[in-house]
């Protein structure tokens, strides 16, 4: 069962939430300057767009092949390079403003190689459905928002939970219920056009 990132004794919460903590320290605090370097290189630039979604996707997928590559005997952790990579595509085409069908094909990708913990599978859920609420996929927004619903209700209730536990459960609850409201009434009003 995925677990939630307070209920571990790790020195490293964000190392672990992110899914590098198991890695050799010195890679990860690499894989984290790397990744930092791509993403502020594309936001710094925001603004003047001297460059295009291809520039992003050709410099995430570089360092995701020099990482998969140093992790080819851990298919485990080149599997977690790739997740990264994928997570980092959904949000970049979501904050580059690209066609919807860009961010699909990263939500389907980081669906394909599976969520690594349940934060993140909240958060990427939570950031696609929003996707499709600006894009007016209100159908397809609710479709990946219930399941998360019900998993994490499903884990909210289990026995021995810490109350930090719990309590992350019924913020991301009322965070997916909020967007859930919104993708039903911004349906509804779609329809009455």
């Amino acid at each position: 069962m995925l677990q939630v990132m307070a209920e571990s004794k790790t020195d490293d919460p964000l190392g672990e939430l992110m899914g590098y903590d198991k890695w050799p320290d010195d890679v990860a605090a690499t894989f984290e300057r790397d990744r930092g370097i791509v993403i502020l290189k594309f936001l710094k630039n925001r603004k003047n767009r001297i460059f295009s979604f291809t520039d992003v996707v050709a410099d995430f997928r570089e360092l995701e092949a020099r990482y998969v590559e140093r992790f080819q005997e851990d298919p485990e952790t080149a599997q977690q390079v790739r997740r990264i990579t994928a997570e980092m595509l959904l949000q970049m085409s979501r904050d580059l403003n690209e066609p919807f069908e860009t961010c699909r094909l990263y939500w389907h990708e980081l669906q394909e190689l599976g969520f690594y913990r349940i934060e993140r599978k909240c958060s990427n859920t939570l950031a696609f459905a929003r996707i499709c609420c600006e894009h007016g996929q209100h159908d397809l927004g609710l479709d990946v928002l219930d399941p998360v619903i019900v998993e994490v209700e499903r884990l909210r209730v289990e026995p021995n939970l810490t109350e930090w536990t719990v309590e992350y459960y019924e913020q991301e609850l009322g965070r997916m219920r909020k967007l859930r409201v919104r993708l039903e009434v911004a349906r509804e009003e779609a329809t009455k056009i």
